[in-house]
């Protein structure tokens, strides 16, 4: 089991990188972070994949963690198997200090 921060991707919009969220993040910060559980390791991308880690049902990678900022002192902390909540926790206050 590998746990692997997921790669934003280039806007060229607004000229920034970018995670997709899905509305559990709604402002920028550098402390959002997203984690992937890759089941059977990180796979090497290949020319099809997409640079972000894009999810499918062929295992590349399943979200495991969702930390973002929704409001000026407010986060959101979505996790899931195999992280505990005591894990996402202590994931959550280490990205604070960031």
């Amino acid at each position: 089991c590998v746990l692997d921060s997921r790669v934003p991707v280039w806007n060229a919009r607004t000229e920034s990188y970018v995670l997709n969220f899905h509305g559990r993040a709604t402002l920028a910060s550098s402390k959002n972070v997203q984690l992937m559980h890759w089941p059977k390791g990180r796979p090497a991308r290949s020319p099809q994949q997409p640079a972000d880690g894009a999810l499918s049902a062929k295992g590349r990678g399943l979200p495991t963690l969702l930390y973002g900022k929704v409001d000026r002192d407010t986060y959101n902390l979505d996790f899931q198997f195999p992280l505990s909540a005591y894990h996402a926790f202590v994931i959550a206050i280490s990205v604070t200090d960031w």
